[in-house]
């Protein structure tokens, strides 16, 4: 188990004048752009085994066996642009469903529309550099190559240079999010939840009045494996962090995130769904809401406290936003997310029981390389991304990327280095 300081944004120097902050203030276009200079912490314990191998379930090829009665889940997050490394999360998704079988889902949870780059604290970034370029959209467009099946928003979706409706609406795959909400909505939430501390029902009536124009996008999403008979009922939450100044009207609010988790948990279980999973863009750091509104205290708070406690089980956590490598909590808690930038990608397998309940059957992390030396890249979807690659960035494949060229950099009236870097 590891405890980790993650640096996501620059430290502001001490010596920088005020008349130097203020002009990149001004420069950014939008002050909320502008670097948070703290330092993020998790100190949350937790294990970081990359425990899956590629080589095993080619061995289960090579020996006739297969995942037909399985579903496969495959899941990434905070991409932050790399998107020349989708060509083989899509090959893993084939090959679950080629080579095995299986039925398969390719699922993120969130940061998909922004660039890392490796100055700022990102030293082991490697963006394609395509997002400001494009608005955000080479983003939806290579994940659209890739197969994704479903995705939640993280808070660089809220960039100011992002034409999210735009994106959104290119998208073939589902985009769920269950906290960001109508002012209205939220106020009537909030309203619920403080005069009916001990009345969940008031809670749960006051959600239910709520119709598709109170929220921003779909909450969630249930899929019927009609290949293997499971049903997973997935839900999204995002942080708080994110800033939401350009989608008109709609709020969303930390004290809300444990109130959605537990809605959607109850509906999803009421309406059938075998296994409840939630795409989490909340990380773990330790200023999020004095411990109140990171993955695992939503998990934690669901499973443990009485007074906010489902009536089914969070089965699964696919966490984003702090960029932390973990394959499960430190107590065993069923929470894993890939790090950032397509380093690594979860494999969950879920099965049935002998009474022919659906369980998890196996949740773990695969790296990169891994998937580079025993799969290569899909050759369609390199393909397709190649091209959208070339129409933002020609020189990325060139031999000089856009991180290094001095003339792409002072022609972008918005520098990646002047937005905000936090997660």
């Amino acid at each position: 188990m590891k405890r980790h300081n993650v640096n996501k944004a620059p430290a502001i120097r001490a010596v920088m004048s005020m008349i130097m902050a203020t002009a990149i203030f001004l420069s950014s276009n939008f002050g909320a752009s502008v670097a948070h200079a703290e330092t993020k912490t998790v100190s949350y314990e937790h294990n970081e085994s990359v425990d899956g191998k590629i080589s095993d379930f080619k061995k289960m090829v090579a020996e006739g066996k297969d995942l037909s009665d399985k579903l496969v889940i495959i899941s990434t997050n905070d991409v932050h642009g790399a998107i020349q490394k989708y060509p083989y999360v899509a090959s893993l998704k084939n090959f679950f469903k080629n080579e095995l079988n299986a039925d398969v889902l390719l699922v993120d949870s969130g940061d998909f529309s922004q660039d890392k780059n490796p100055e700022h604290n990102n030293e082991d970034a490697d963006s394609a550099n395509c997002m400001e370029p494009s608005e955000g959209l080479a983003g939806v467009e290579a994940m659209n190559a890739a197969g994704y099946d479903i995705a939640t928003l993280g808070n660089h979706e809220f960039e100011s240079f992002v034409k999210l409706d735009k994106n959104l609406s290119k998208a073939k795959f589902k985009v769920i999010c269950s906290n960001l909400v109508t002012k209205d909505a939220r106020t009537e939430l909030e309203t619920a939840e403080k005069n009916n501390k001990n009345d969940n029902n008031a809670l749960m009536n006051a959600f239910n009045s709520l119709t598709e124009k109170d929220y921003f996008c779909a909450p969630s999403y249930t899929y019927n494996s009609s290949k293997t008979g499971i049903k997973v009922g997935f839900f999204g939450l995002l942080t708080g962090e994110a800033n939401i100044n350009n989608i008109s009207a709609k709020k969303l609010k930390d004290s809300l995130a444990l109130s959605c988790a537990k809605y959607q948990i109850n509906s999803l279980g009421d309406n059938g769904a075998d296994i409840i999973i939630c795409l989490s863009h909340l990380g773990l750091e330790d200023d999020r809401g004095d411990h109140q509104n990171r993955s695992i205290d939503i998990y934690n708070a669901v499973k443990n406290d009485p007074t906010y406690k489902a009536n089914y089980p969070l089965d699964l956590v696919l966490d984003g936003h702090s960029h932390t490598l973990i394959s499960s909590g430190g107590n065993g808690e069923p929470i894993m997310s890939g790090k950032y930038m397509l380093q690594y990608a979860g494999i969950t397998i879920i099965g049935k029981d002998t009474d022919g309940k659906a369980k998890i059957e196996k949740s773990v992390l695969v790296s990169l390389d891994d998937m580079k030396e025993n799969l290569g890249p899909d050759e369609e979807a390199n393909a397709t991304i190649t091209s959208i690659i070339n129409s933002y960035n020609p020189s990325f494949f060139g031999g000089t990327p856009e991180k290094t060229s001095k003339e792409k950099k002072s022609n972008r009236s918005h520098s990646d280095s002047k937005r905000r870097k936090s997660a």
